[in-house]
């Protein structure tokens, strides 16, 4: 792949291509040539099908840069310009947090809460939709009414692993941090004898956890 960066020519390659490379890039951690060659597929290919995923990981980099202002402005364009795009509730999710991060936790949370009444919403967006809203909630104080939230995604959306592994840690977590001992580990053992988790942090968090909390006992 490296080798095919080198001899890209964003103005003539195909967009996908372009896009292709970008993704590579930023996947090795390279997030600045990544951005760069978003800007080159929509500078050279205004009208491609893949400009709204160009928007959207420009959104999410310059997020994580620290520049919500730019983040939200290519979300902005995303849902003006691509509305039809598959890619458009990951993009309101991330419009969400990035109001969180302006101060505005209630727009934030509305906006997560018009995805999941809508019925055309994916599964796997509804599933991140209440695992963000959980941790916004936590983030505003309403500890207790945040670990619902959580709940509902393994409950609901067991299919999506990451999400439904960070989804009982985060939980029990809460649930701890509430003096609720006894459901706290109650969660963390659920997660802890998942096989199908074992791949995920979370759940060597939760057996290494739930360890220390049966010495205390």
């Amino acid at each position: 792949m490296l080798r095919a960066i080198d001899l890209l020519n964003p103005q003539h390659h195909n967009p996908r291509i372009v896009a292709d490379c970008a993704d590579f890039l930023r996947d090795e951690g390279d997030a600045a040539a990544a951005d760069a060659l978003y800007a080159d597929l929509r500078k050279w290919h205004p009208r491609a099908v893949e400009r709204d995923r160009a928007f959207l990981a420009r959104a999410e980099i310059a997020f994580a840069g620290g520049r919500s202002a730019d983040a939200l402005a290519f979300l902005e364009r995303l849902l003006k310009e691509t509305g039809f795009s598959p890619r458009v509730s990951d993009a309101q999710i991330l419009k969400a947090r990035l109001l969180v991060d302006q101060g505005d936790a209630g727009e934030g949370l509305d906006v997560l809460g018009k995805l999941l009444e809508d019925q055309a919403v994916p599964s796997k967006a509804k599933a991140a939709a209440l695992f963000w809203s959980g941790e916004i909630l936590a983030g505003q104080g309403e500890v207790l009414r945040a670990t619902a939230f959580f709940e509902r995604v393994y409950l609901t959306y067991g299919k999506y692993g990451r999400l439904v592994a960070q989804s009982y840690l985060r939980r029990a977590e809460l649930l701890e941090g509430l003096g609720k001992r006894e459901e706290a580990v109650e969660v963390y053992r659920e997660l802890a004898g998942r096989a199908d988790m074992k791949e995920h942090k979370e759940f060597r968090a939760a057996r290494d956890r739930l360890k220390e909390l049966e010495q205390d006992a």
